[in-house]
């Protein structure tokens, strides 16, 4: 397993339908509903605004910085270490969002993904986490034997583990290697490199 070595949690008695009910409802849910909401909000009506008033660039880094400072609250340690990881992966997918909207040009699509994340890494079908008394909340808790926060993801979970935030990196990469041409401040570095060979050449041409 990509973040260390994991091992199933048996639950103390039996989960009754009920149980299992509640959590299957409550993942499906809460990824539907923190998919929609967060995105209509961050890549939504923020990065309009600042899109128009700005550029696509500042439309997508200024909502993802605040979408990683949001889920700042969703930690219960303030250690530096788990501040700084926190920051980094919010920040990170965030501007993985946003780019997927602005790719698109289509909010639905950031939605979907936003939605499949909530499923798998911060419902409670599965839970993947190095603290026990997170456990009990999932059907299938899953709890990581490694000491090294940089692969637990520390206070806030794998979500913002090292080998999360590898993923996130990559598909930015992707997505910006589609949309290079269109990003102001990417593009103009772009075009200073086309333009140095033409100056060169009139330099010789004067010479």
């Amino acid at each position: 397993m990509i973040f260390g070595k994991a091992k199933l949690i048996d639950h103390a008695e039996s989960l009754s339908s009920f149980r299992i009910t509640y959590c299957v409802v409550a993942t499906i849910s809460m990824a539907l509903l923190g998919g929609i909401i967060e995105e209509i909000l961050f890549r939504g009506y923020m990065f309009r605004i600042l899109e128009e008033k700005w550029n696509p660039a500042i439309a997508i880094l200024g909502p993802a910085i605040l979408f990683a400072s949001v889920h700042l609250l969703m930690i219960n340690s303030f250690g530096l270490v788990n501040i700084s990881l926190v920051i980094i992966f919010g920040t990170l997918i965030g501007v993985m969002f946003g780019l997927i909207a602005y790719v698109t040009r289509n909010i639905w699509y950031s939605v979907v993904v936003h939605g499949i994340w909530n499923l798998f890494l911060a419902g409670r079908i599965i839970k993947i986490s190095a603290f026990e008394n997170h456990q009990f909340l999932a059907i299938y808790p899953l709890q990581l034997t490694s000491d090294n926060i940089l692969l637990t993801g520390g206070s806030f979970g794998v979500e913002s583990a090292a080998p999360a935030i590898a993923v996130y990196l990559t598909t930015i990469l992707v997505l910006l290697l589609y949309t290079v041409k269109e990003l102001p401040g990417l593009n103009y570095l772009s075009r200073l490199q086309k333009q140095e060979p033409l100056r060169s050449m009139q330099k010789r041409k004067k010479k």
